[in-house]
């Protein structure tokens, strides 16, 4: 059997095969895929309120509201440089 990760930043899954040791870095990168995924499927809406929703949720959860514009504004562009990157 491996041996058990250290506790710390990183998060480990036992499961009957293996173990899986995950940074805190590789889960951003998970949770990017998934969030990108997620609104592939489902659509970005942007509306009127779309800023105080943003800035509401970043003190929610504890970050920047400038941090979490910057994000959510860097994904859109994203999304939708990647729906029209076959139509230039």
């Amino acid at each position: 059997m491996a041996p058990m990760p250290k506790w710390g930043k990183e998060v480990f899954c036992m499961t009957k095969i293996n173990v899986v040791v995950l940074t805190e870095e590789r889960m951003g990168q998970i949770a990017l895929l998934f969030l990108k995924e997620r609104l592939q499927r489902e659509g970005i809406r942007i509306s009127q309120n779309t800023k105080r929703e943003i800035g509401s949720i970043a003190k929610i959860i504890g970050i920047d509201p400038d941090e979490a514009m910057a994000f959510v504004e860097t994904i859109t562009r994203e999304m939708i440089d990647e729906i029209f990157k076959n139509k230039k």
